[in-house]
C-alpha cells in the first residue's frame, strides 16, 4: 500500500478494521442492505465530502474512458446489483466510480425469490445469489432516480438496467422492458444509458433467449421499443432515448463462439453501442470444482477466467464492428482488471470484489490502468 495517499489508507483501514468485521457478522443479504442504509444516510446527512476524502481515488479524473458515445470519467464502473433500487446514486459517485448501473429494474414491484438467497464464501473470493430480480419496481425507482438527479451534474455517469417481471414469455421480453422505461416516468431524462438484462440466470426461461429463435427479433423489438420511447415533458413530446447508447448483458454460460459472433452481430446491426461480459455463472462443474452447492449464480473469483475468455473470444469481431466490451466477473485486484483490458475490455465493472476488498479496490484498479497505459 506505498503507493496508496495516507488519506485512502486511513479509509482503508477504517473499512479494514471496523467496517468489514461488522458487516461481516450479519448473513450477506443483510450487510448488503446495511451497507446502502449507511451510503444512503451519509447521502441524506450531506456527509459525502466524508466518502470522498476517505475512499475517492486521486486518479478518479485521470483516465479518461470512451465508452460507447460516453465519456467516463474512468474506465470503473459499479455493476448493477449494488444499488438495486436506484437510493445511492450520489453516494457511490462521491466514490469517484465513472459509471453507476441501477437495477436491475422490473416494470411491476417483486420480492425475487426466497431467503436466504445470497451466500459468501470467503475462500474463493466468491458470492452466489439466487435474487430473482427482486425490484422494487419502475415507478418507485423512476422517483428515486429524478429525485438524486434532476438539476444535478453528478461525475459518473448513470445507466439504468431493466429486466422482465418473473414469468414474462420470452416472446413478450421486450415489451416488458418497454413498459420499464415508460414507469421510470421522467428519471429517462436524467440517466446517461439503458442496459438489458436478459441474461439473469435466476428468472427462470430468461436466459433462454440466447438458444432460441427469439434473439433475433427481441434485439429488433427491444432496440426499437428504446429509441422510439415518448415523453412528454412540459407539454412537448421528446424522446428521451433516441440517441442515447444501450447496452446489453450476456451470460457466460452456454455461449459458443458462434453465439457469441451472432450477438456482435446484432447489436452492430441494432446500433447498440457495448457489451457486459459477463453476468454470473450456474455451472455446475466450476462450483464443484470450488465445492460451492447452493443454487445461483455464481460470482467473484471463480468466475474471472470464465467471463474472461468470454472476451478474447469476442475481442476481434467487436473491435471490426465498433462494439465496446466491458469485463465484469471477478475482478478483486488491478491485474484482473488488466487481463479484461488485455482481452478486450474498454472499461470494467466491479461489485463482488468490493465485498471482500472495499473501495480502495477502485484504486487499485485505476492505478493498475495507468500503469497498462504508460
Amino acid at each position: 500500500m506505498n503507493s496508496i495517499p495516507m488519506r485512502l489508507k486511513l479509509g482503508h483501514t477504517l473499512w479494514r478494521d471496523r467496517i468489514r468485521p461488522y458487516l461481516f457478522k450479519k448473513e450477506a443479504e443483510q450487510a448488503h442492505r446495511a451497507t446502502v442504509k449507511g451510503l444512503a444516510y451519509l447521502q441524506k446527512a450531506h456527509l459525502l465530502p466524508v466518502l470522498r476524502f476517505l475512499f475517492r481515488s486521486p486518479l478518479a479524473d485521470e483516465l479518461r474512458c470512451g465508452v460507447g458515445d460516453m465519456e467516463w470519467r474512468n474506465p470503473v464502473g459499479i455493476a448493477a446489483g449494488f444499488d438495486k433500487h436506484g437510493e445511492i446514486l450520489l453516494a457511490c459517485d462521491a466514490l469517484g466510480v465513472g459509471a453507476i448501473e441501477v437495477g436491475t429494474v422490473t416494470p411491476r414491484r417483486q420480492s425475487g425469490n426466497c431467503e436466504p438467497r445470497v451466500f459468501r464464501y470467503e475462500e474463493h473470493l466468491a458470492v452466489v445469489n439466487r435474487y430473482g430480480f427482486n425490484s422494487h419496481g419502475a415507478p418507485i425507482v423512476g422517483e428515486r432516480i429524478t429525485k438524486q438527479l434532476r438539476g444535478r451534474k453528478i461525475g459518473a455517469h448513470v445507466g439504468v438496467s431493466i429486466g422482465p417481471n418473473t414469468g414474462t414469455p420470452l416472446a413478450e421480453m421486450s415489451e416488458a422492458c418497454g413498459e420499464a422505461l415508460r414507469l421510470l416516468d421522467d428519471a429517462v431524462l436524467h440517466y446517461d444509458y439503458t442496459q438489458i438484462n436478459v441474461s439473469s440466470p435466476n428468472t427462470p426461461g430468461l436466459r433462454e433467449i440466447f438458444q432460441s429463435g427469439f434473439l433475433d427479433e427481441f434485439f429488433e423489438d427491444v432496440t426499437m421499443r428504446i429509441r422510439q420511447f415518448e415523453f412528454t415533458h412540459h407539454g412537448i413530446v421528446c424522446h428521451p432515448l433516441r440517441y442515447r447508447p444501450i447496452i446489453i448483458k450476456i451470460p457466460p454460460d452456454d455461449m459458443t463462439g458462434e453465439i457469441l459472433t451472432h450477438v456482435i452481430a446484432l447489436c452492430a446491426k441494432y446500433k447498440i453501442a457495448a457489451i457486459e461480459v459477463t453476468n454470473t455463472t450456474t455451472s455446475e462443474g466450476l462450483k464443484r470444482r470450488y465445492g460451492i452447492t447452493e443454487r445461483g449464480g455464481l460470482s467473484g473469483e471463480p468466475l474471472r477466467e470464465l467471463s474472461t475468455s468470454c472476451l478474447h473470444t469476442m475481442r476481434s469481431a467487436a473491435r471490426e464492428n465498433g462494439i465496446h466490451l466491458i469485463g465484469v466477473g471477478g475482478i478483486s485486484q488491478g491485474e484482473h482488471a488488466i487481463e479484461k483490458y488485455l482481452a478486450g475490455a474498454k472499461a470494467v465493472q466491479v461489485y463482488t470484489g468490493l465485498i471482500w476488498h472495499g473501495p480502495i479496490l477502485v484504486h487499485r484498479i485505476l492505478e493498475a490502468w495507468k500503469q497498462q497505459a504508460a
